[in-house]
């Protein structure tokens, strides 16, 4: 009802209220800028899928404690509280972050199942059985006998048994087992220590390299280095073989070689160069 006022004639004028009827609203928010944009070394799409299925044991374990998590609040205090607010995204999480992340998420589980006064150990026996019966189903369509199942499982942890791996290690194994089609022949592992021996070796040689460059008025720039790395390996071999020896007795492989220049993040070699 509306007031109105003509000279000193006071005049009260009755209207119906008015109601907008909208089909559907939609409220888009505007999507966060990216918090690190310079990433040298992304998860690989197997540590990706890790941290999934982490993550959603993580929502799974605090629904069956009564103590929900979404999927969203998950991934947010991951990177706020585990990564310390350096990202908003999985594709910004750098590989050396992997085990922070994983050790964080293990960390959350292990909290809530420790003050839960609910039946969680059914819940754990009866995601055990399930992963087993699944390792043992993929195994037998793969034609893979069990001893040469039990001879990865040595090689891999030690363990001849599913029975007896860990939550994490039969974790790996059903990844494993899942993959299109997993050889179940044990990965040749370097030595312990192996990683450390052979950034002193290739410390050693790029000061030699910068050495003589500066002989002949020449800079060499560890950021941007123009020979091929197939050649940088063939002088570390020369330089000594009892390190870059492979486990036939010749110089190791390209990928392995590969995988050491990605841990040690000492030089950079041209785009474009093998």
């Amino acid at each position: 009802m509306t007031e109105h006022t003509t000279d000193n004639t006071i005049v009260f004028v009755k209207t119906k209220k008015a109601y907008v009827k909208a089909e559907k609203v939609t409220i888009t928010k505007p999507k966060e800028s990216p918090k690190r944009t310079d990433i040298k070394n992304p998860l690989t799409t197997e540590q990706k899928d890790r941290l999934k299925y982490l993550l959603n044991e993580w929502v799974i374990t605090s629904n069956l404690a009564k103590k929900p998590i979404n999927f969203g609040g998950a991934w947010n205090k991951l990177f706020v509280q585990g990564l310390d607010g350096s990202v908003n995204a999985l594709a910004q999480i750098e590989q050396y972050e992997f085990d922070i992340c994983a050790k964080y998420i293990k960390r959350q589980i292990m909290i809530i199942e420790s003050t839960s006064k609910t039946d969680l150990t059914r819940y754990k026996s009866d995601w055990r059985q399930k992963h087993i019966g699944t390792i043992h189903d993929k195994s037998q369509k793969q034609g893979i006998t069990d001893e040469k199942r039990r001879a990865f499982m040595l090689a891999e942890w030690g363990k001849d048994s599913l029975t007896l791996l860990t939550d994490d290690e039969l974790r790996e194994c059903y990844q494993y087992a899942k993959r299109p089609n997993p050889s179940w022949i044990p990965v040749q592992r370097e030595p312990q220590g192996i990683q450390q021996l052979r950034e002193k070796s290739f410390y050693l040689l790029l000061n030699k390299l910068a050495e003589q460059a500066k002989a002949v008025n020449c800079i060499f720039d560890r950021n941007s280095i123009s020979l091929t790395k197939d050649y940088i390996l063939s002088m570390l071999f020369e330089q000594d073989k009892t390190l870059w020896i492979g486990t036939d007795k010749n110089m190791i492989e390209p990928a392995t070689f590969n995988r050491f220049l990605t841990t040690a993040k000492m030089c950079k070699f041209k785009a474009g160069r093998r």
